[in-house]
């Protein structure tokens, strides 16, 4: 459990911590599901006013913008009160297709919906880059400050998995959504007779290496990197390493097929 801040009179629960926009998701649902197994209920009240402070724009100063990405959904909540989820937000170095999905779908369907925007902005970059998700392969590597946080494999590790995974079918798309512009590369030398997509949404922020990490951090940055999270998670072939948005690309999917993860430098 993350820090845990709740008003008992009010049933509210209040999100104080996070980092990257995909950690405050993370802190989110550990205290969403902290809550539920000690009240036996949910929070009338969410407040996010404190999250995702680096990709609010300056009107958005003291405001709660999670209605902005995700759909606030009243609906009842259908579960089996005896039972006892479990999430911690340090579950994105776990291995992924080891998790009960089927336990966490209440929570995701109910609290990470997309909204009206995100879901606006799926289907802009699904027909911008003609993606058909029965033929692609997502390949998320995270590299560069993740380092401090886990052992990060070496090019050649993700590049011997995506050829294992071509000779299956050598007509399949790989989506490449990396921080690495080395690793990007190599990626667009080494397999010219496959269909690349790059977001360039997203791209120059996603290049920053050693500059300030929250300088590519901006709302429209928001909206399109949880956009193209949504669509990572949908595709044929997942190959990540793990941390945050490997997590989530993974709980967005809803299950563990085809997901390749790469968890302290072996494959799982």
């Amino acid at each position: 459990m993350g820090y845990f801040n709740v008003i008992e009179k009010e049933e509210t629960l209040i999100i104080t911590l996070g980092g990257g926009f995909f950690s405050f998701c993370s802190v989110k649902l550990d205290n969403i599901i902290h809550y539920f197994n000690t009240y036996k209920k949910l929070p009338k009240k969410i407040d996010g006013t404190l999250c995702f402070p680096h990709y609010k724009k300056s009107e958005h100063k003291n405001l709660d913008i999670t209605h902005h990405f995700f759909e606030d959904k009243s609906h009842d909540f259908d579960y089996n009160y005896f039972l006892k989820p479990t999430f911690h937000h340090s579950f994105q170095y776990n291995i992924y297709k080891d998790f009960d999905f089927k336990m966490y779908k209440p929570f995701i369907e109910k609290y990470y919906t997309p909204s009206k925007t995100i879901n606006t902005t799926i289907n802009e970059l699904e027909n911008k880059y003609k993606i058909n998700y029965n033929n692609t392969i997502t390949l998320y590597y995270r590299n560069f400050d993740k380092h401090l946080e886990t052992p990060i494999a070496s090019h050649e590790v993700f590049m011997n998995k995506l050829n294992e995974l071509l000779k299956l079918n050598n007509t399949l798309t790989v989506l490449l959504q990396t921080d690495d512009l080395t690793f990007e590369n190599k990626i667009k030398n080494n397999y010219k007779n496959n269909n690349i997509i790059i977001f360039s949404e997203v791209k120059n922020s996603m290049n920053q290496k050693h500059i300030n990490e929250f300088k590519g951090r901006t709302y429209e940055h928001g909206i399109y990197m949880l956009a193209i999270t949504f669509i990572m998670s949908k595709t044929k072939y997942i190959i990540c390493g793990s941390g945050n948005v490997s997590l989530w690309i993974s709980l967005l999917r809803g299950n563990g097929k085809n997901i390749y993860q790469n968890l302290r430098l072996n494959w799982v």
